[in-house]
């Protein structure tokens, strides 16, 4: 890894244990809960919209224009993660580690139920 990086890495978790307040940081961090925008434009109108998500991580767009994208895990299985980006999100308040914790715990529990009823069905995965 080149001492770049590593700086990097090393002012995102300064920025992390300030709060960021400057424009080179995400507007969203992670474990904020957000809401999905109904319109996402036409590129996007096969991703899930006008829902609510938990934020896992962003990462810079690259366009040079200091805007994000958004990893988002669905808040109603845990299950599906779509990146996002900043204008595509609202704000509706800070989350946790804690509810981060639970929605991969609801994941998990969906993901064993679904296997269970499908061996009982005797679906088979190719």
């Amino acid at each position: 890894m080149s001492i770049h990086k590593i700086n990097q890495i090393r002012y995102q978790i300064q920025q992390e244990v300030e709060g960021c307040k400057s424009p080179q940081c995400p507007k969203y961090m992670r474990g904020d809960v957000v809401y999905i925008a109904k319109n996402l434009g036409a590129s996007m109108s096969h991703f899930p919209k006008a829902q609510i998500a938990i934020v896992m991580g962003a990462d810079d767009d690259g366009d040079g224009e200091e805007s994000y994208e958004h990893e988002v895990k669905l808040l109603r299985d845990g299950n599906e993660v779509c990146w996002y980006r900043e204008k595509q999100l609202t704000f509706l308040y800070r989350g946790s580690a804690r509810l981060i914790s639970l929605l991969n715990k609801l994941a998990s529990a969906l993901s064993s139920e679904r296997q269970k009823k499908e061996k009982e069905v005797g679906v088979c995965h190719v």
